[in-house]
């Protein structure tokens, strides 16, 4: 991916990505959405294989790639540029490719996440993504597994994580029960998580 591509696949592609709107800011894996959706116009290059599990196929990748370039008004898009950001979206779990180079997409999680990185607050995420069926406990759920993974990456990279997780829960009970009074600093996991975090705690659920 280059800079552009990492640019566009971060950031503001907000909730929707319907046909006219915000076209230079859309999110791919919204704009293979919306070709699936218009399946009269294009079920000659891209059709569901199964709806329910979100499996589809793209049947004709050069005529894919060309639509994705002039929607996002690149007109050297190819087919490699795409792939290059598909097989992003399967490094970041978004998409997986299966048997026969059937691609299944999820796009209600990473519409979630998109949400989350610019603040917007979880029932403006369901508003946002009304179409998609997302309810309450899916956004409050991604964003929570969201939370935790982005706190694991942190730590293998050497960062100070500050998430909550369920690892750094049973951390700080482990310290608690084989020392009842080792509170505070002591009770803390090797991580940059605030004193008023880790002394809720043994009130959490895990």
């Amino acid at each position: 991916m280059n800079n552009e591509e990492e640019e566009n696949e971060r950031g503001g592609g907000g909730g929707g990505g319907g046909g006219g709107r915000g076209g230079s800011h859309i999110h791919l894996w919204q704009f293979l959405k919306e070709l699936l959706t218009d399946q009269t116009h294009y079920g000659s290059c891209i059709r569901w294989l199964d709806r329910g599990k979100g499996v589809f196929k793209i049947e004709d990748s050069v005529r894919v790639a060309r639509l994705w370039g002039k929607r996002k008004k690149r007109p050297a898009m190819n087919y490699d540029k795409l792939s290059r950001s598909i097989r992003q979206y399967y490094k970041k779990g978004i998409m997986k490719k299966t048997e026969r180079s059937q691609r299944l997409i999820d796009s209600k999680r990473p519409g979630i996440i998109v949400l989350h990185k610019v603040k917007k607050r979880n029932c403006e995420i369901v508003r946002a993504l009304t179409g998609l069926g997302v309810s309450k406990h899916l956004v409050s759920k991604t964003i929570k597994r969201y939370k935790e993974t982005l706190g694991y990456d942190r730590q293998r990279s050497g960062r100070s994580c500050t998430a909550v997780t369920s690892r750094n829960i049973t951390i700080v009970r482990e310290r608690l029960r084989r020392n009842p009074r080792r509170l505070g600093q002591k009770c803390r996991p090797n991580i940059a998580q605030s004193l008023t975090e880790t002394m809720k705690i043994p009130l959490r659920k895990l």
